[in-house]
């Protein structure tokens, strides 16, 4: 059988045997090969309301004549891009609706949605430009479409990640918004006593009426967020909205867990409100120690990477302030504790490309060198 999840595979019963050999040759192919949307003249359309289209990143290339990186070099970099297009007959907001899945290095996806004629770059305008789709189901608001204009979206592979995607143009939403950066919305406090972790936070006045209820997620480093805990929104005795809210969770092992608290908003949307870190019986701490040098203002993005896995341990993104950053860390205690010795800290700034490599080795008693 055709197991890619590029295709929608047919068997028919061809009587004659070389008959049967050339279907299933082309079934296989299609499978190893690149995805038909590799190139932008070749782009699926998607029309709204219909089913999810499936599609993967692995195997595609870059038409570097067709993308605008002056436009996106401080959101996103290129690996393995591929192309939608997608109309509408009536002005109006709508929805893309992408649901992640099996990604070989657990990475996920990156998109870009444009405005303008395919591969007339000049023409480009980004209307979202989204560094990162875990493998969750999230959707993309689209504002004031205009009627009878063609749209693109360029989805590509989180650092060159192959994963299986399905996309859908809508009409409603569907899982979580993409606006997952931690924006302190909650005022949430987190912290943790003998493998307890508290939760509180504050419902804000901008919310009252428009949540239904918070969910609570838990993971820890790449995996997929767990959700632990459902809390409604409640009236106090006076009929107003109760304003402060917390919980308590029992954390399954040591090490470092996320939690984030996701709002039900009305209309059956998801957005992440907020995000903490605890953590349970601090391992020792093994630090790496790594020196930054950079233009007052440059924005990089930052990463710890697993050698050899080449797996992305932790991320993330900063202003570059030349007093405050000039010497940054990664706690590693808890990965040297699942057996891994070998680390790279990777430096990217945004605008230039450029990358800056750290090495560092570090023994199973804690100590930490400079490759």
């Amino acid at each position: 059988m055709c197991h890619s999840p590029l295709l929608r595979c047919y068997v028919a019963i061809i009587p004659k045997l070389k008959s049967w050999i050339i279907v299933t040759m082309l079934c296989s192919h299609a499978a190893s090969g690149q995805v038909a949307n590799n190139n932008i003249n070749a782009r699926t359309i998607l029309h709204v309301d219909e089913i999810p289209t499936p599609s993967y990143t692995g195997g595609a290339t870059v038409e570097w004549n067709c993308i605008n990186k002056a436009l996106t070099n401080k959101c996103l970099s290129y690996h393995n891009d591929q192309w939608f297009t997608f109309s509408v007959e009536t002005e109006g907001t709508y929805f893309l609706n992408v649901s992640t899945k099996s990604c070989r290095e657990d990475n996920g996806i990156q998109a870009i949605v444009i405005e303008g004629d395919p591969c007339l770059i000049s023409t480009y305008k980004i209307l979202h430009c989204i560094p990162r789709i875990r493998q969750e189901e999230i959707y993309i608001e689209l504002d004031n479409l205009k009627a009878n204009v063609p749209y693109l979206v360029n989805i590509d592979g989180f650092l060159g990640d192959q994963c299986g995607f399905d996309i859908q143009f809508s009409s409603t939403a569907k899982g979580f918004s993409h606006r997952s950066e931690n924006l302190d919305t909650l005022g949430m406090s987190a912290h943790s006593d003998k493998g307890i972790a508290t939760l509180a936070w504050r419902l804000p006045d901008g919310l009252a009426g428009e949540l239904y209820s918070f969910e609570v997620y838990r993971y820890k480093t790449q995996k997929k967020p767990l959700l632990i805990r459902t809390v409604p929104v409640d009236l106090n005795s006076l009929g107003a909205y109760r304003d402060t809210y917390s919980i308590t969770d029992t954390l399954p092992d040591e090490g470092r867990f996320n939690y984030e608290i996701v709002g039900l908003l009305k209309g059956g949307r998801k957005e992440i409100l907020d995000r903490q870190q605890v953590g349970f019986k601090p391992l020792d701490e093994t630090v790496l120690n790594f020196s930054l040098d950079y233009k007052d203002g440059a924005r990089l993005q930052i990463l710890l990477i697993d050698d050899p896995s080449g797996n992305v341990l932790r991320q993330f993104s900063t202003k570059y302030n030349k007093v405050l950053d000039t010497q940054k860390t990664f706690s590693v205690g808890e990965f040297v504790k699942d057996g891994m010795s070998n680390f790279t800290v990777r430096v990217i700034e945004l605008k230039s490309g450029r990358k800056k490599d750290h090495f560092f080795r570090v023994s199973p008693d804690g100590k930490v060198f400079r490759d």
